[in-house]
């Protein structure tokens, strides 16, 4: 779309997230830049390698295998073609985008974003929600909507919570909950740690998610060892994330990054 494929629209920016879309601004660059490009890394310990000789499956110049493109060890990397040839980076957070110019953050990438921080071309944009959507004053999705002036009506979906986990009914205890990607990045490794400890103190936890099969099991294990005070679901559900961010207590972000 960039390059005209369509005459009467094309985009001004193109935005591409992680690996997976890492050879969008390469291609943009190839064809002489038609758009300006955006690569947002969420995680840089995921590089999206692949042997040399597929160069010719993705149909860009060899000349782009170098160090100065998207040649990383040896191998095309579909991240450092996003970060080489993109007009901006950007990270999910402003601490993350400067912890990926070290050594210990970035995977051995650093000397390529330190460069683009100088230059001015990495930048940290915080995650948010939109709070038209996730506001339990309006949420419909909610049991019982409340404000910070109502919180007593909180109550009925805490309630519905732990009914629909499998836990205790019962205001009085602290209800944790997760709702996210089961990866050692986001800190999960962590929750299952401390969990004994939270647990023994008399507190509930909720879990949404789906990922690593290593932790996955192990929730499963938590949930089936404490029957009342751990629930979980592996997956995703939109509807379901609503009803657990307006029924939990305390909500868990334990992530490294």
């Amino acid at each position: 779309m960039a390059s005209g494929l369509d005459p009467f629209w094309r985009p001004d920016v193109v935005h591409a997230h992680d690996w997976h879309a890492g050879l969008a601004p390469a291609y943009l660059a190839a064809r002489g830049r038609p758009a300006k490009s955006v690569f947002t890394v969420h995680n840089l310990a995921y590089q999206g390698m692949f042997y040399a000789h597929h160069m010719n499956d993705i149909q860009l110049p060899w000349s782009f295998f170098n160090i100065h493109g998207l040649e990383f060890n040896g191998q095309i990397s579909f991240l450092k073609a996003g970060l080489y040839y993109a007009d901006h980076i950007t990270a999910v957070s402003p601490t993350y985008a400067r912890e990926i110019t070290e050594p210990q953050f970035a995977y051995g990438m650093e000397g390529l974003l330190q460069q683009r921080h100088r230059e001015g071309r990495l930048s940290g944009v915080l995650n948010g929600v939109d709070e038209k959507i996730w506001s339990p004053e309006t949420d419909l999705l909610l049991a019982s909507r409340y404000t910070r002036d109502t919180l007593e009506d909180k109550a009925e979906n805490k309630r519905q919570l732990q009914i629909a986990m499998g836990l205790k009914v019962d205001d009085k205890v602290p209800l944790f909950a997760v709702v996210s990607r089961l990866t050692s990045q986001k800190g999960l490794d962590l929750v299952l740690e401390a969990l004994p400890g939270l647990l023994e103190q008399g507190g509930q936890l909720a879990l949404l998610g789906a990922g690593d099969p290593v932790l996955q099991e192990g929730f499963l294990a938590a949930a089936a060892e404490y029957p009342g005070q751990v629930g979980v679901q592996i997956g995703y559900h939109e509807a379901f994330s609503h009803r657990i961010m307006g029924g939990a207590d305390v909500i868990l972000v334990p992530s490294r990054f």
